[in-house]
């Protein structure tokens, strides 16, 4: 759907006349309806009644995440238990490879079951692969009240980039394998609840790998061998005859470990800064910052010593 709304909007573009006019309306309407299908609604007879649902779900792993907590209170936006939402804590994203975790914490009175879907592939259909979480089976089908319960999936590399919709449903007392993406369920259709959140897929994360950390901790090396060389050239011009064969200090104890603590204090703020916009950080990534902030600090104490002897 959103593809040919591209598509027809180049092409009326094109056009004369009002075809610009009517190619910028359809774009903003692109632009403005998030993922741009008309999804199935799906629903029960009866909806939420006596709090089949969940006092809380949140997700945690994506650049953004959900945290939705109704609490023991009905949230259905119509007599059959459907509601979407969206906005800032009722909306997710995340780069493709990321682990999310998705976290339920069921109601306080009766057992149900919960499936997730996410529609990867932007299609308006909630394929049978994209069913990314099920509750395990329980007593009486469903999950025991008032307990939370955890999951995890990743966003695969062939998912469409840009935002799409993930569904999760909730019914009462039944197997996990009778909660459909659009129902009707043939289990129990009377009892549950179903929501829609906007669920954007971002780029891979140009984060360094562990190869390409080596190329970096090489190429800073590199660097702080050639400062060495220029600095101890520069010495050796500087001092005449017999003193010229006296090697200048190319290092400073003191001055090192101040620059490492700043060098450091820029470090971990880059890292902190990349943990809130990646919603992950490896340990390579932490060890490769580290090691490289070690070898900055050198060429910046060793460039002070530089400084300090030309004058």
């Amino acid at each position: 759907m959103k593809k040919a709304l591209i598509t027809l909007s180049k092409l009326l573009s094109s056009a004369p006349g009002k075809g610009f006019g009517i190619s910028i309306a359809l774009a903003m309407l692109l632009l403005s309806s998030g993922s741009a299908f008309a999804y199935c609604i799906p629903g029960t007879n009866i909806g939420c009644a006596e709090t089949d649902q969940y006092v809380h779900f949140f997700t945690s792993g994506g650049v953004t995440n959900i945290d939705h907590n109704p609490g023991n209170f009905c949230f259905e936006q119509n007599s059959h238990g459907y509601a979407t939402f969206s906005g800032p804590g009722l909306s997710a994203s995340g780069n493709i490879g990321n682990t999310i975790t998705v976290s339920i914490t069921n109601g306080v009175i009766y057992e149900e079951a919960y499936a997730i879907w996410v529609d990867w592939n932007q299609n308006g259909v909630f394929d049978p692969g994209e069913e990314v979480y099920f509750t395990p089976l329980s007593y009486g089908g469903g999950q025991p009240a008032n307990t939370t319960f955890t999951g995890t999936f990743t966003i695969p590399p062939g998912a469409a980039l840009g935002t799409t919709t993930l569904r999760i449903r909730c019914l009462f007392a039944v197997p996990s394998s009778c909660v459909t993406p659009c129902g009707p369920d043939t289990c129990d259709p009377n009892y549950g609840v179903s929501v829609d959140f906007p669920f954007t897929v971002l780029g891979s994360p140009a984060t360094p790998t562990l190869s390409e950390w080596g190329l970096i901790l090489f190429s800073l090396l590199l660097l702080s061998f050639g400062m060495v060389f220029v600095y101890r050239r520069q010495s050796a011009m500087v001092l005449a005859g017999a003193m010229a064969e006296e090697k200048p200090a190319t290092f400073d104890r003191s001055l090192y470990f101040k620059a490492l603590g700043g060098v450091m204090l820029v470090a971990i703020a880059g890292m902190f800064a990349a943990y809130r916009y990646f919603g992950t950080l490896s340990i390579t990534d932490t060890l490769g910052t580290l090691a490289s902030a070690c070898v900055v600090a050198y060429m910046v104490q060793l460039s002070l010593l530089m400084r300090k002897k030309q004058d």
